[in-house]
């Protein structure tokens, strides 16, 4: 009789821990599943708002990500820091919604082997422009 009882008190409880903690689990995954990608356009130099260029000058010298809303639009930035020399690029891999944010996933580049560089210093990024869809950003 008293095995029966122990293993009812080992049972119960590890039935409940798997009862609360799995529906859990299976939210966090749902959170991340790509629902769809983004259409988006790379905003030169010359088209980023003013007050969104004194927050990419602020912020350039470090690794950085950023988002700014205007009129609807949203734009976001990643940064990659201080470069010693020429040659290094942003760019965009991919930029996709799920069910409770942007992602937005992005790769640093170069320099090419054999490409001529300057020993100047660089301060790689990409901002990109989408619908304001209200969700925060993610980046990768």
């Amino acid at each position: 009789m008293k095995e029966h009882y122990l293993k009812r008190i080992i049972i119960f409880p590890a039935v409940l821990l798997c009862i609360v903690i799995l529906p859990g689990c299976v939210s966090v995954v749902k959170e991340k599943e790509r629902l769809r990608d983004l259409d988006y356009i790379i905003v030169e130099e010359l088209d980023i708002p003013g007050e969104l260029k004194d927050m990419i000058e602020n912020n350039k010298n470090s690794p950085f990500g950023l988002t700014y809303s205007d009129k609807g639009e949203l734009y976001i930035v990643r940064g990659y820091g201080r470069r010693e020399k020429t040659g290094y690029e942003a760019e965009a891999v991919s930029l996709y919604e799920t069910g409770q944010s942007v992602c937005f996933h992005t790769a640093l580049t170069g320099p090419q082997k054999g490409e001529d560089t300057e020993e100047i210093p660089t301060f790689p990024y990409i901002v990109v422009k989408l619908k304001d869809l209200g969700k925060n950003v993610i980046f990768e």
